[in-house]
């Protein structure tokens, strides 16, 4: 599992498939939330652990590359290139 997946997991977010505008139907790693994404973003940037610089390192490049679309009042967070996986 992508350690950005294991991350959001662990914070008890739901994570799921996703295929947004431009990715040619591929599916990335995404999380569905109700209103605002602000809660997320201090999550994981609250989740880096002080000294492990390679999980800093993918919370910051999924910060960077995250794209949002609204669905009413909820908004879907997906990461274009992060593979979701399966939890088995």
């Amino acid at each position: 599992m992508h350690p950005l997946q294991t991350v959001l997991t662990e914070l008890c977010y739901e994570t799921r498939a996703y295929s947004g505008l431009g990715m040619g139907g591929k599916d990335c790693l995404a999380v569905d939330l109700d209103g605002s994404s602000s809660n997320l973003w201090a999550d994981l940037y609250a989740s880096a652990p002080v000294g492990c610089e390679s999980t800093k390192v993918v919370i910051a490049r999924a910060i960077r590359g995250a794209c949002e679309d609204s669905m009413g009042r909820d908004i879907v967070v997906y990461f274009p290139g992060v593979p979701f996986e399966v939890k088995s």
